[in-house]
């Protein structure tokens, strides 16, 4: 980021009226203090809270796109959102080579 580090991590379900809970921003804080020192990083009061969509049940939409021929979607892995896509590539590749997918996808057809 520009302005310095941006240090992401937690998910907290609580509905999108309630505030940020800077004692969690404080520990991803101290964390990225002590393995970057010299860091530019964010001073006190500077914390900030974003809402991140997810979808029920947290299953992701993997497969064609009903009105675009030939777009597949992966998307909306949710908290394990580093995790997920590496796995869903490999479901995904063979139906974008032209081949039979390895694993039924119907489960993950919903909003496309």
């Amino acid at each position: 980021m520009e302005g310095g580090i941006r240090a992401a991590g937690t998910v907290k379900f609580v509905g999108l009226e309630r505030a940020a809970t800077e004692s969690r921003a404080r520990l991803l804080h101290d964390d990225a203090r002590a393995v970057l020192p010299e860091a530019r990083i964010a001073e006190e009061g500077a914390f900030w809270m974003g809402h991140r969509p997810c979808l029920p049940g947290s299953v992701p939409v993997i497969g064609p796109a009903s009105r675009l021929p030939g777009l597949r979607l992966a998307f909306g892995h949710g908290p394990p959102g580093l995790t997920g896509p590496a796995p869903t590539a490999r479901l995904l590749a063979p139906a974008i080579m032209g081949q039979a997918p390895n694993r039924d996808l119907a489960a993950h057809a919903r909003l496309r």
